[in-house]
């Protein structure tokens, strides 16, 4: 029952600063409490942004930076569940895995939150 959140960093909170997280292994016995969030995903070949993820360039999609963007803080770090970014979506199976956790994953989560992006 292992899964991965995304610590998004307490952060200044300036126009042109980057996304700064961090990815953190919890189980679902005890996680810090997350946010899960459902999102449309992107069409092969969209745009793309950049965020931070351990101090490397990650990509998401426009409506992930910008759910990201809204939700920074410059006083706390925020926990979320994003399966696009959550989920290696390279590994069969983990992402088999994964997805069979996905109501467990929503129901355990402190709130979820729908994003369409801007």
């Amino acid at each position: 029952e292992s899964i991965r959140l995304l610590r998004l960093r307490a952060q200044p909170c300036l126009p042109n600063s980057p996304v700064q997280c961090d990815m953190i292994h919890t189980t679902l016995r005890r996680p810090p409490q997350y946010n899960a969030v459902s999102h449309c995903w992107d069409p092969v070949g969209a745009p793309q942004e950049m965020v931070l993820i351990d101090g490397g360039l990650f990509s998401v999609s426009r409506a992930i930076h910008s759910l990201l963007l809204a939700k920074r803080s410059n006083l706390h770090h925020r926990y979320f569940w994003i399966d696009s970014i959550c989920i290696n979506q390279d590994d069969k199976v983990e992402k088999s895995k994964q997805v069979g956790m996905m109501r467990n994953i929503f129901e355990e989560a402190e709130m979820t939150l729908g994003w369409l992006g801007d």
